[in-house]
């Protein structure tokens, strides 16, 4: 079964986190299908106003569309290339089902859909808002992702808590709640276990306050109050983390707090295999595909309660409200006298259920019964 990936999200030259998480999906629809990525990606540094190009990732096939990004959108004209590129694709790849990631892609695969009579599955991952209080484009960004997700075959959704939302915002279509999924050879315990005479924790991400890195930063200012046995190591950049760096230096938390700025993505297992355990007080996450490769490497996690608490059990980690100071910071000190006691075995266990083969699995069977229904 050939299936095509259409995303907005995939790893390139100018990011190279960017829908890390999409390609894995990819490398574990591959097990059972045979798939194409079509990575429609905008950047001022195209050359062309328009072109494509053709290149193998790993073994995975991947067209990239390049539009070049202009002021004042005014490189909106562009799209319609992009329907004609992905029209030319279908023809060529042949798939048999289209499974598009983001309802902004959503938008050129349902169309595709509807001129090859190919069925969409809807795979998403945003809000439809903005957030940024212009009403206008949060409207129209709710009519689009509405629109998009009510005419494809199936929608599916990382965690139950981004369905409810997608419920919440009128989307109609039946929508399955699959989780994204986790190379377990890659994120894997340590071959063994290190004696350290104070306790490391991990942040793993985006340094913003969409990850609650402000509400940590407090938490860590009244742990540290009481006790000097720990340091949080932070691996990930973004446009807030000299400005919490400053913070941390002014409130004295800094002598506990390493900021390594952005990893390549090969150093992460190392770090969640050298750490004693991983924070992750979101704000608001849909997933936490971090918080899933803790688990991997035989690390419990905190986490909030916001798109994370289907995630974790009382053997895993555990769960905070978002935003409490409070509960974050007697989280951290429960967990630095605590996290030996955490079955290793038993969480690496419990992330299988997102390896490759699970999660891969999954799709394969919503393939099928897509393209059954739509032959009959």
């Amino acid at each position: 079964m050939n299936v095509l990936i259409v995303t907005p999200w995939y790893p390139h030259k100018e990011n190279s986190a960017s829908g890390i998480f999409i390609q894995d999906i990819a490398r574990a629809v591959s097990l059972y299908a045979t798939p194409a990525v079509v990575h429609i990606h905008s950047s001022k540094d195209a050359k062309r106003p328009i072109s494509m190009e053709e290149f193998e990732d790993k073994k995975l096939k991947v067209y990239r569309i390049n539009i070049k990004s202009l002021p004042g959108k005014l490189h909106s004209p562009l799209y319609m290339g992009v329907l004609l590129y992905l029209l030319k694709i279908c023809r060529e790849f042949k798939p048999d089902v289209i499974h598009s990631h983001v309802f902004t892609a959503g938008l050129f695969s349902v169309i595709a859909g509807k001129l090859t009579s190919i069925p969409v599955i809807q795979t998403e991952h945003m809000l439809f808002n903005k957030g940024n209080g212009d009403k206008k484009v949060d409207f129209i960004r709710r009519f689009i992702g509405r629109v998009v997700l009510d005419n494809t075959s199936f929608v599916t959704t990382p965690s139950n808590f981004f369905k409810r939302y997608l419920k919440s915002s009128g989307v109609h279509n039946r929508i399955k709640t699959v989780p994204n999924t986790v190379d377990t050879d890659f994120f894997r315990p340590p071959n063994s276990k290190e004696k350290k005479g104070v306790s490391s924790f991990l942040f793993a991400g985006w340094v913003d306050p969409i990850k609650g890195f402000d509400v940590l930063l407090s938490a860590i200012k009244d742990v540290s109050s009481k006790r000097d046995d720990f340091n949080l190591i932070v691996a990930g950049g973004g446009r807030f983390l000299e400005e919490y760096k400053n913070k941390s230096r002014f409130d004295g938390t800094y002598r506990f707090v390493k900021f390594l700025g952005s990893q390549k993505r090969e150093k992460i297992p190392h770090l969640m295999q050298s750490c004693d355990f991983l924070v992750l007080p979101s704000r608001w996450e849909v997933f936490g595909v971090v918080v899933v490769e803790a688990l991997a490497c035989g690390k419990p996690a905190i986490v909030s309660d916001k798109g994370q608490r289907e995630i974790i059990n009382h053997k895993t980690g555990v769960v905070v409200r978002s935003e409490n100071v409070q509960m974050l910071s007697e989280s951290i000190e429960y967990m630095i006298e605590n996290h030996r006691k955490f079955p290793q075995n038993y969480i690496r266990k419990h992330a299988l259920k997102y390896s490759y083969e699970s999660v891969g699995k999954i799709f394969a069977e919503l393939y099928r019964e897509v393209s059954r229904s739509n032959r009959g």
